[in-house]
Protein backbone atom coordinates (compact mmCIF):
# COMPACT_ATOMS: atom_id res chain seq x y z
CA UNK A 1 0.00 0.00 0.00
CA UNK A 2 1.48 3.30 -1.05
CA UNK A 3 -1.43 5.72 -1.03
CA UNK A 4 -4.43 6.21 1.21
CA UNK A 5 -6.89 5.00 -1.42
CA UNK A 6 -5.32 1.53 -1.10
CA UNK A 7 -5.33 1.55 2.70
CA UNK A 8 -8.83 0.50 3.66
CA UNK A 9 -9.61 -3.17 4.12
CA UNK A 10 -11.84 -5.67 5.83
CA UNK A 11 -10.43 -8.79 7.45
CA UNK A 12 -11.00 -12.13 5.80
CA UNK A 13 -12.95 -14.18 8.34
CA UNK A 14 -11.28 -17.40 7.10
CA UNK A 15 -7.79 -16.19 8.05
CA UNK A 16 -8.46 -13.75 10.87
CA UNK A 17 -7.18 -10.21 11.05
CA UNK A 18 -3.53 -9.75 10.19
CA UNK A 19 -2.04 -6.56 8.78
CA UNK A 20 1.69 -5.91 8.40
CA UNK A 21 3.00 -2.37 8.73
CA UNK A 22 6.28 -2.46 6.81
CA UNK A 23 9.33 -0.31 7.56
CA UNK A 24 11.42 0.63 4.55
CA UNK A 25 14.20 1.84 6.86
CA UNK A 26 14.93 -1.44 8.63
CA UNK A 27 15.89 -4.72 6.96
CA UNK A 28 14.86 -8.01 8.61
CA UNK A 29 17.79 -9.48 10.55
CA UNK A 30 16.43 -13.02 10.37
CA UNK A 31 18.63 -15.03 8.00
CA UNK A 32 15.59 -16.76 6.48
CA UNK A 33 14.15 -13.43 5.39
CA UNK A 34 17.30 -11.60 4.34
CA UNK A 35 16.65 -8.40 2.42
CA UNK A 36 13.00 -8.31 3.50
CA UNK A 37 11.76 -5.22 5.33
CA UNK A 38 10.92 -5.42 9.02
CA UNK A 39 7.34 -4.88 10.03
CA UNK A 40 4.89 -4.59 12.87
CA UNK A 41 2.09 -7.13 12.77
CA UNK A 42 -1.37 -5.94 13.73
CA UNK A 43 -3.20 -9.09 14.89
CA UNK A 44 -6.86 -8.96 15.78
CA UNK A 45 -9.53 -11.14 17.32
CA UNK A 46 -12.88 -11.99 15.72
CA UNK A 47 -14.65 -9.14 14.05
CA UNK A 48 -17.89 -8.48 12.21
CA UNK A 49 -19.37 -6.21 9.59
CA UNK A 50 -22.42 -3.98 10.16
CA UNK A 51 -25.70 -5.80 9.67
CA UNK A 52 -27.46 -2.84 8.09
CA UNK A 53 -27.61 -1.34 4.63
CA UNK A 54 -24.85 0.99 3.47
CA UNK A 55 -27.67 3.49 2.91
CA UNK A 56 -28.72 3.50 6.59
CA UNK A 57 -28.94 7.08 7.90
CA UNK A 58 -26.40 6.59 10.69
CA UNK A 59 -23.68 5.30 8.31
CA UNK A 60 -23.13 8.84 7.00
CA UNK A 61 -21.92 9.81 10.47
CA UNK A 62 -20.15 6.51 11.14
CA UNK A 63 -18.35 5.78 7.86
CA UNK A 64 -15.48 4.33 9.89
CA UNK A 65 -17.49 1.07 10.18
CA UNK A 66 -17.15 0.49 6.42
CA UNK A 67 -13.71 -1.12 6.92
CA UNK A 68 -11.91 -2.83 9.78
CA UNK A 69 -8.54 -1.21 9.03
CA UNK A 70 -7.82 2.29 7.75
CA UNK A 71 -4.33 3.78 7.39
CA UNK A 72 -3.65 7.51 7.07
CA UNK A 73 -0.55 9.67 7.36
CA UNK A 74 -0.35 11.38 10.74
CA UNK A 75 -2.10 14.75 10.88
CA UNK A 76 -2.64 16.31 14.30
CA UNK A 77 -6.02 17.69 13.17
CA UNK A 78 -7.33 14.19 12.35
CA UNK A 79 -8.06 12.84 15.82
CA UNK A 80 -11.39 11.01 15.63
CA UNK A 81 -12.57 8.29 13.24
CA UNK A 82 -16.06 9.79 13.18
CA UNK A 83 -14.88 13.39 12.81
CA UNK A 84 -14.79 16.07 15.48
CA UNK A 85 -18.55 16.25 16.15
CA UNK A 86 -20.18 13.02 14.88
CA UNK A 87 -23.51 13.57 16.69
CA UNK A 88 -24.11 16.85 14.86
CA UNK A 89 -22.39 15.76 11.64
CA UNK A 90 -23.93 15.46 8.19
CA UNK A 91 -21.18 13.00 7.24
CA UNK A 92 -18.66 15.69 6.42
CA UNK A 93 -15.81 14.49 8.65
CA UNK A 94 -13.97 11.42 9.77
CA UNK A 95 -12.08 8.66 8.04
CA UNK A 96 -14.01 8.79 4.80
CA UNK A 97 -12.97 12.44 4.36
CA UNK A 98 -9.42 11.83 5.63
CA UNK A 99 -8.87 9.17 2.95
CA UNK A 100 -10.31 11.26 0.10
CA UNK A 101 -7.16 13.39 0.14
CA UNK A 102 -5.13 10.53 -1.48
CA UNK A 103 -1.88 11.30 0.36
CA UNK A 104 1.17 9.06 0.24
CA UNK A 105 1.98 6.96 3.31
CA UNK A 106 5.40 5.73 2.17
CA UNK A 107 8.13 6.67 4.69
CA UNK A 108 5.67 8.78 6.69
CA UNK A 109 4.44 8.61 10.26
CA UNK A 110 1.13 6.80 9.95
CA UNK A 111 -1.99 6.19 11.99
CA UNK A 112 -3.61 2.75 11.83
CA UNK A 113 -7.30 3.07 12.67
CA UNK A 114 -8.82 -0.24 13.74
CA UNK A 115 -12.59 -0.60 13.96
CA UNK A 116 -14.03 -3.65 15.69
CA UNK A 117 -17.53 -4.69 16.51
CA UNK A 118 -19.43 -7.51 18.15
CA UNK A 119 -22.31 -9.45 16.65
CA UNK A 120 -23.42 -12.54 18.52
CA UNK A 121 -26.33 -14.83 19.25
CA UNK A 122 -27.71 -13.58 22.60
CA UNK A 123 -27.73 -15.84 25.65
CA UNK A 124 -30.03 -15.65 28.66
CA UNK A 125 -27.17 -14.16 30.66
CA UNK A 126 -26.94 -11.24 28.22
CA UNK A 127 -30.29 -9.78 29.26
CA UNK A 128 -30.84 -7.05 30.32
CA UNK A 129 -27.15 -6.10 30.16
CA UNK A 130 -24.49 -8.09 28.34
CA UNK A 131 -21.91 -8.84 31.05
CA UNK A 132 -18.74 -9.23 29.00
CA UNK A 133 -17.26 -9.55 25.56
CA UNK A 134 -13.56 -9.81 24.81
CA UNK A 135 -12.19 -8.08 21.75
CA UNK A 136 -9.05 -6.22 20.90
CA UNK A 137 -5.76 -6.44 19.06
CA UNK A 138 -2.01 -6.77 19.51
CA UNK A 139 0.83 -4.99 17.75
CA UNK A 140 3.90 -7.25 17.51
CA UNK A 141 7.36 -6.49 16.10
CA UNK A 142 8.33 -8.82 13.26
CA UNK A 143 11.90 -9.05 11.98
CA UNK A 144 13.51 -6.22 13.95
CA UNK A 145 15.82 -8.49 15.98
CA UNK A 146 17.96 -11.51 15.14
CA UNK A 147 17.02 -13.12 18.50
CA UNK A 148 14.50 -12.46 21.23
CA UNK A 149 15.83 -9.35 23.06
CA UNK A 150 14.74 -10.86 26.39
CA UNK A 151 17.28 -13.70 25.87
CA UNK A 152 20.16 -11.37 26.77
CA UNK A 153 18.96 -10.34 30.24
CA UNK A 154 21.50 -10.86 33.07
CA UNK A 155 20.72 -13.47 35.71
CA UNK A 156 19.19 -12.16 38.96
CA UNK A 157 21.52 -11.69 41.91
CA UNK A 158 20.58 -13.61 45.06
CA UNK A 159 20.65 -11.18 47.99
CA UNK A 160 20.05 -13.66 50.83
CA UNK A 161 20.68 -17.30 51.69
CA UNK A 162 17.08 -17.84 52.79
CA UNK A 163 14.71 -19.66 50.51
CA UNK A 164 11.34 -18.21 49.67
CA UNK A 165 9.54 -21.27 51.06
CA UNK A 166 11.14 -21.32 54.52
CA UNK A 167 8.58 -21.67 57.37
Amino acid sequence: MDNIDECCKNHDECYGGLTSIISSYKIDLNWKCADKPSSDRHETCDNCVPLCSKKAWWRKRASFVDYHVWVTPYDEKERFGGGNYPNQSQGDGGLLKYTEKDRSIVDKDIVLWYTFGVTHIPRQEDFPVMPVVLCGFTLKPNGFFDINPASDIPKPIKKTDETCCKN
